[in-house]
């Protein structure tokens, strides 16, 4: 059963590189103090 959960686990979409890649929080506060994001959706 263990077994089967790690395999489904690691095929999960949210845990390959691309999704679960580090990024620096000043690049994420650069994205969130943007203009062109309508405040409404912040």
């Amino acid at each position: 059963e263990m077994l089967l959960i790690r395999k489904v686990h690691s095929c999960l979409p949210s845990f390959k590189s691309e999704f679960t890649a580090s990024v620096p929080l000043t690049r994420i506060r650069d994205i969130a103090h943007r203009n062109d994001i309508p405040h409404s959706l912040k």
